[in-house]
Formats: structure tokens, C-alpha cells, sequence
């Protein structure tokens, strides 16, 4: 619909966009939907509101833009969050932007550090929820997560039963596994 609005409309709303310093580079704070598409479409110039702030505020603004949409999937929440923590930002002053405790911001990282690949995939598409993948995350990546998922999806459990799961395979030798 974006698309097809882009190609007929063209940009209605202009990025938001921040100077980085005395360089000549700029961070997109809103519009990242836009911009996938309109480099898909090869548009080559396209309108921008630039912000003049430090880099804080332009982190705190990106930040509010995602928000007010509740547009991120649980691993672009990580991906942002994990690179707040690589800018130097403590999880105390993340959670306060985000409203969110600092165990779901860490529990958020874990995600993208723990979690198989072919989760991360499901989770991605939306055929696996955000709690499901947390508590799978707990689990070595590889066969162990798969198998789990497995179980987890088979016998439609909840977020809880599902906890319940991983802890009673996480305390399981390899021959009591092989009757879970």
C-alpha cells in the first residue's frame, strides 16, 4: 500500500534525518519503511526535515518514532537496543526512554546473540512469538532449540508451559530427553 501510495502520491512525508557532527553523513531517525521503498522505486532525491540536536536527542527521537508506530518486529527492537549498548548507553537510561524494564530490553539483546538462525527466521515472519523465542533462546542454539520449537509447536503450548519446558529439558540428562 506504501508502495503503490509512493508511486502515485509521491513522498508525502518527508525523513526525518540528523547531521552527525561536523561530517558529512546522516542518521535516519524516522522514515525506514519509506526509504526501502523508495530506494526500491531507484528514486535518487527525495525530501528531508533535518534535526539539529545532539546525538542523545536524535537517539531519543528515533527512539519515540518507533515507539508511537509500534512498527518494530522483537528483533529490530534488539538490533537497536544492542546498538545503543555498543554506543555506551547503560540499560537503566535505555529502559527509561523505552518504558521498559531492563530485564525485557536484555531479554530483547538475547534474542539476536542466542537465538538459532532458522528461529530467528520464524520469529521474523511472525510464525513464532516473541516469549516463545525467549524462552528458547535459554536453550544451546542449534538441534536443542529445533527439537524444543518442535515440542512447543506440536502441543500448542503457552509462553508458561512452554518456560516450563525448557527448564525440565535444561535439568534433563541426554536419555531423559529422549522421552519429553
Amino acid at each position: 500500500e506504501l508502495k503503490q501510495s509512493i508511486e502515485r502520491e509521491g513522498l508525502l512525508e518527508p525523513l526525518l534525518i540528523h547531521k552527525n557532527g561536523d561530517s558529512k553523513e546522516y542518521t535516519l531517525l524516522n522514515g525506514h519503511y519509506r526509504i526501502r521503498i523508495l530506494r526500491r522505486l531507484q528514486v535518487k532525491e527525495v525530501s528531508c526535515n533535518v534535526i539539529v540536536c545532539d546525538e542523545e536527542q536524535a537517539v531519543s527521537n528515533y527512539i519515540a518514532s518507533f515507539i508511537r508506530k509500534n512498527s518494530l518486529s522483537a528483533l529490530e527492537e534488539g538490533h537497536i537496543l544492542s546498538n545503543l549498548v555498543k554506543k555506551g548507553y547503560q540499560l537503566k537510561e535505555i529502559s527509561q526512554k523505552w518504558n521498559k524494564s531492563e530485564s525485557w530490553i536484555s531479554r530483547r539483546i538475547k534474542l539476536l546473540r542466542d537465538l538459532d538462525e532458522a528461529l530467528k527466521t520464524g520469529l521474523k515472519n511472525g510464525h513464532i512469538f516473541p516469549r516463545i523465542a525467549q524462552e528458547l533462546s535459554r536453550l544451546p542454539q542449534g538441534n536443542e532449540q529445533k527439537r524444543v520449537y518442535e515440542l512447543v509447536k506440536s502441543h500448542r503450548l503457552t509462553k508458561d508451559e512452554t518456560a516450563l519446558l525448557v527448564d525440565r529439558w535444561l535439568m534433563a540428562n541426554p536419555k531423559e530427553k529422549l522421552n519429553i
